[in-house]
């Protein structure tokens, strides 16, 4: 085959052999496929989002489509979350765990010829208690306890007050 042949789609079996000065000869083959793919993944747009926080189960999904898929990427606000082989099937982003806030999320599918798609979805995390965050067991415990603390303090002054 010359330099520069213009191959059909489809597999082909490469073989190379190297031969020297005394005739013996190495070859090594390796199966290739030759793909005419001009045609960029194309994705569906699913709608914008608004959850209250700390709801859970929510999803964005993605139908992203091509004939030669490869890879996926989704970024959170411009930075990257999630970079993975895509095999032309689904792109299923868990929503659980976003603090309030606005999010832009963003995803890309690129093909195997570097061809890419890219849908970005806005998810709007709205507070479920009128402006008013609920604490983190954690926190809710650390005051708890400080309260509790500052009690028994005044409650141990008092008592010196009323003995001494």
């Amino acid at each position: 085959m010359a330099s520069g042949t213009r191959l059909d789609e489809g597999e082909r079996l490469i073989e190379i052999r190297i031969y020297d000065l005394d005739g013996n000869v190495a070859s090594d083959s390796v199966s290739v496929l030759f793909i005419n793919d001009d045609l960029a993944p194309t994705i569906d747009s699913p709608e914008d989002i608004t959850l209250e926080y700390n709801s859970v189960g929510s999803n964005i999904i993605w139908t992203p489509q091509d004939e030669y898929p490869d890879t996926y990427t989704v970024t959170r606000n411009g930075t990257t979350i999630v970079s993975d082989s895509w095999d032309g099937s689904m792109i299923i982003l868990n929503l659980d765990g976003l603090e309030v806030g606005i999010y832009d999320f963003e995803v890309t599918a690129v093909d195997c010829s570097g061809l890419s798609a890219s849908d970005v979805v806005r998810v709007t995390i709205e507070s479920n208690t009128d402006g008013i965050l609920p604490l983190p067991f954690a926190d809710l415990v650390l005051i708890t306890g400080a309260i509790a603390g500052a009690i028994v303090v005044v409650v141990v002054v008092i008592k010196k007050r009323k003995t001494g």
